[in-house]
């Protein structure tokens, strides 16, 4: 009975929200009457590649959008009818600039356009670092003007900030990542543009201000939060529509939290909406047109701007199925992308060296066997201890298992896990004291000291692996 009460319920408030959302402004759904009739405009099914860029219909400019690619550039894998793809992305916006060579266009993304698979300990896993790369690549050669940075990406991102150190190495399209709403954890301050103004449209331009909002679906790193995107909204739609004359918001979010922005933040002319969710027409709130973002670019979302006494804006869907050709540049990114990952994963999946049933030792290195010939009482605590046996839970972990664990659980020597380096299959006693082929070779007492143990130790045992980790009380477990 309290699941019937419950089910009855939520279906009545589904009702509710949906004959909000569907209700909007009557006055200014009058003066949009085709809108008013919720017809979803897809271009697609049948039509060749210039009829679905349609007529120059006068529009001002367009922004073209796009979402949720989850660091992919191929298509969607759909059995049957795979759709997508960064290669037909590419052959439309091509056939849009030829066949509508007045109107301007701008691209978007709505956010979550990385991919942000992590290992068991919490760390971005090697195959997510290369999709990602490659979108980043991608969204430079043929550029992205605005990317909402969403809770998914922030990591890698801010990552790549980390290992940059103010080199200036960065790719140039993190200079069009936006967000209102992750800010620093401890001044509060924004960690991204909120917002970036674009100036474009034919006869007389207009400044168009896109701003970014995400919620929070996954923690953020350290030294990072994500508040409220509706109080950001509250506070960066007002400075944004003072330098602009057109506000549009990309926001991975809900479409609770969507409705929400639109009804209480006005000033908003479209708000592109991308959050996975199943995907449905666009809807009329007061005066926004919120748009929902297709989800693993099936279809490319366009809005198109009209000028008069105030700035309109219509809708429509381009699908990118198998009858739209893949642009041989854009396709050649989609290609890159799949042989990076393969090469990767033949470095990870096939043996090591040899057939497979016997490691062979690494150049420069001896191996701990080798080192029990003298240092005898040294190697049975070792071979007693948890490092001889780091390798072992890889073994219940396949489904899971990736590159990079190797570098702590079987003794990668190499900086990079995912070049597949020859293991040395546990943490042996190189690990900490280093190669020690020569020592074996000609033996003295130069070789094996630690100049830093601690920090050796913290290479593996961070607070992500090891939170319960004390330098002190572990050394005294294999102090030897």
């Amino acid at each position: 009975m309290r699941f019937i009460k419950l089910a009855i319920i939520v279906f009545m408030s589904g009702l509710f929200f949906f004959s909000v959302l569907r209700g909007g402004d009557r006055t200014f759904a009058q003066e949009n009457s085709a809108q008013e009739k919720n017809a979803l405009d897809v271009a697609g099914f049948g039509l060749s590649l210039p009829e679905r860029v349609g007529a120059d219909d006068g529009a001002l400019f367009a922004i073209q959008f796009l979402g949720d690619l989850h660091g992919s550039l191929d298509n969607c894998g759909c059995k049957g009818r795979p759709a997508g793809g960064f290669g037909k992305r590419v052959s439309y916006q091509k056939a849009f600039k030829e066949k509508l060579p007045a109107m301007p266009v701008l691209m978007v993304d709505s956010g979550e356009f990385l991919n942000d698979d992590r290992s068991t300990h919490g760390e971005l896993k090697g195959d997510a670092r290369i999709k990602n790369d490659w979108v980043l690549k991608a969204y430079d050669k043929f550029p992205v003007e605005a990317a909402n940075v969403s809770a998914a990406d922030v990591a890698y991102i801010s990552q790549l900030i980390a290992e940059d150190s103010g080199k200036s190495n960065l790719p140039p399209i993190l200079q069009r990542t936006i967000s209102a709403n992750i800010v620093k954890a401890s001044d509060g301050r924004p960690a991204f543009k909120p917002f970036v103004i674009r100036t474009i449209g034919r006869g007389k331009p207009v400044k168009v201000a896109i701003v970014g909002l995400s919620e929070l679906s996954t923690r953020p790193p350290a030294g990072l939060k994500i508040v409220d995107p509706l109080e950001a909204a509250r506070l960066v739609v007002p400075e944004a529509a003072r330098a602009a004359e057109v506000v549009v918001v990309l926001a991975h979010v809900k479409s609770d939290v969507a409705a929400r922005i639109a009804a209480e933040v006005p000033g908003i002319s479209a708000l592109i909406v991308g959050n996975g969710e199943l995907f449905t027409p666009s809807i009329r709130l007061k005066d926004t047109l919120i748009a929902f973002t297709p989800s693993e670019g099936r279809m490319m979302g366009e809005l198109r701007f009209y000028a008069g006494s105030k700035i309109s804006v219509k809708d429509r869907f381009i699908s990118l199925d198998g009858q739209v050709p893949d642009d041989p540049e854009g396709y050649e990114l989609v290609v890159g992308q799949r042989e990076a990952r393969k090469v990767a994963y033949d470095r990870f999946s096939k043996p090591p060296t040899g057939d497979g049933t016997k490691l062979t030792i690494p150049a420069g290195y001896a191996g701990s066997q080798n080192c029990s010939k003298c240092h005898v009482g040294q190697y049975v605590k070792w071979a007693n201890s948890d490092h001889a046996l780091s390798s072992n839970p890889l073994a219940t972990r396949q489904t899971e298992l990736e590159s990079s664990c190797f570098v702590c659980h079987a003794g990668v020597v190499h900086s990079d896990a995912m070049s597949r380096e020859k293991p040395l299959g546990n943490v042996g006693c190189e690990i900490c004291h280093g190669p020690g082929a020569a020592h074996v070779a000609a033996p003295d007492k130069s070789y094996g000291r630690i100049g830093d143990a601690e920090s050796s130790c913290a290479r593996c045992h961070t607070a992500k692996t090891s939170p319960k980790f004390n330098f002190s009380s572990y050394l005294a477990q294999v102090k030897h």
